[in-house]
């Protein structure tokens, strides 16, 4: 994060700019890695393992369905605990010791004001291929089924106790709760209709506008 010197002034000083735009950095970063994790790490993790299902949508502008079985010896996250001293997974530190500099990064290059960087040590460890699954090549006219839906789960060894599917929020309305919609039954009388699914045979499903909708490339599976 950078501030020009002007700027800092008007907020009563560097530290008290950055303070107040934090909470909206760790956020962008928070969702950064949310996506970061679901399309490098986890999806990539399965496809190369060759455990996801074929939807069959081809081209591009297609979607996926990922199951995550989290497991301590196989499928965790890793993060160095040194990093916590501040309380936070991001540690912050002033750039030039919180003195004034030379600004490198645009609108403000070449500028002088003050400068802070946030860095974090943390990842992601998946030694089992049996822990992630997915449905790839998903779109409107390739939607999965719920045999499919039902072989994800087993392929990452699923249970409710430790697993969760996730995909975008327009995935789950396209693709997942189309299969309750036909297995309601209404009356004249009904004046509320609730389509939407929590779970899946217990397995929370975990609906993020952080991930991709309809911005895949099709994939050999």
């Amino acid at each position: 994060m950078e501030v020009p010197q002007d700027t800092a002034k008007q907020f009563g000083g560097a530290p008290a700019y950055f303070a107040k735009k934090q909470p909206l950095i760790l956020k962008k970063a928070g969702n950064d890695t949310e996506l970061k994790l679901f399309q490098d790490n986890w999806r990539a993790f399965a496809i190369d393992a060759r455990n996801v299902i074929n939807a069959g949508g081809t081209g591009t502008g297609l979607n996926t369905i990922l199951c995550v079985r989290f497991d301590e010896a196989s499928n965790i996250g890793l993060y160095n605990p040194n990093q916590f001293t501040q309380g936070s997974l991001l540690e912050l530190e002033f750039l030039n010791n919180g003195a004034l500099m030379r600004l490198k990064h645009a609108p403000n290059t070449g500028v002088n004001g003050y400068a802070m960087q946030l860095k974090g040590a943390f990842g992601w460890q998946i030694i089992s291929p049996k822990t992630i699954s997915g449905i790839v090549n998903i779109t409107d006219g390739s939607a999965p089924s719920e045999i499919m839906l039902d072989d994800m789960v087993a392929n990452a060894r699923g249970s409710s106790k430790n697993t969760y599917i996730f995909c975008h929020p327009r995935a789950l309305a396209h693709f997942i709760n189309p299969l309750k919609t036909g297995k309601l039954h209404t009356s004249v009388k009904e004046k509320d209709l609730d389509t939407y699914l929590e779970s899946w045979h217990g397995i929370p499903i975990i609906a993020s506008y952080n991930l991709l909708w309809n911005a895949e490339s099709a994939v050999n599976a």
